[in-house]
């Protein structure tokens, strides 16, 4: 938790991510080594195009890591968790989704998934996080998010990065200059991410 929260202080701050770019399919190899260092049971279907996105690496697995562990932190009671990490290139961007078959969120909370420090569901761990993060770098990159999901059935969220190959070496440069938070997005604007003090008992 300490590290999301010090990430989160630092975007919130200055604004601005990390140059680079990096491997779609090692970024996620690494995020699933990591959390699942043990099977827990777990059904995982991993169909990720061999690109490279325009993002820092640890960025994006920052990404990733926040919408897998949301897959496995929410699944469901009675049946094996199953994850899909799927993705695509379409134009100049690429395509990666992550689909569970967890508990699901009801149409009020799909639409507030995104808002900071809410959860969708009381009796899990966490700290309603993940979903704003992950929403404030994507747009922040020119990116998209979208999520989709069903109680009882499960959850999906696409997001859309551009390639590296789509973006000129001096735009990767001069991307992170940009406010997350100035980027225009469909709807009424979001409020900024409040001010989070860390806790010293917070865990990862």
């Amino acid at each position: 938790m300490s590290g999301i929260i010090e990430a989160m202080l630092a975007f919130s701050r200055s604004g601005q991510l990390p140059p680079g770019e990096c491997a779609l399919r090692t970024a996620a190899q690494d995020v699933i080594d990591e959390l699942l260092a043990e099977p827990q049971g777990v059904e995982l279907r991993i169909a990720l195009p061999d690109e490279r996105v325009a993002c820092a690496p640890e960025v994006l697995a920052q990404i990733l890591r926040n919408l897998v562990g949301n897959a496995l932190k929410y699944r469901a009671e009675g049946r094996r968790c199953r994850v899909e990490l799927v993705g695509s290139v379409e134009g100049p961007q690429v395509r990666v989704a992550v689909e569970d078959n967890g508990i699901g969120m009801d149409p009020q909370a799909v639409c507030r998934a995104f808002e900071p420090f809410f959860r969708a569901s009381a009796d899990r761990a966490g700290h309603g996080l993940g979903l704003a993060i992950v929403d404030r770098y994507v747009r922040a990159l020119g990116g998209s998010v979208l999520l989709t999901s069903q109680p009882g059935v499960g959850t999906r969220v696409e997001v859309r990065l551009p390639r590296a190959s789509s973006v000129p070496a001096a735009v990767l440069d001069l991307r992170v200059t940009a406010h997350a938070l100035d980027v225009p997005r469909e709807g009424p604007p979001e409020p900024p991410l409040p001010p989070v003090e860390e806790e010293p008992t917070a865990r990862a």
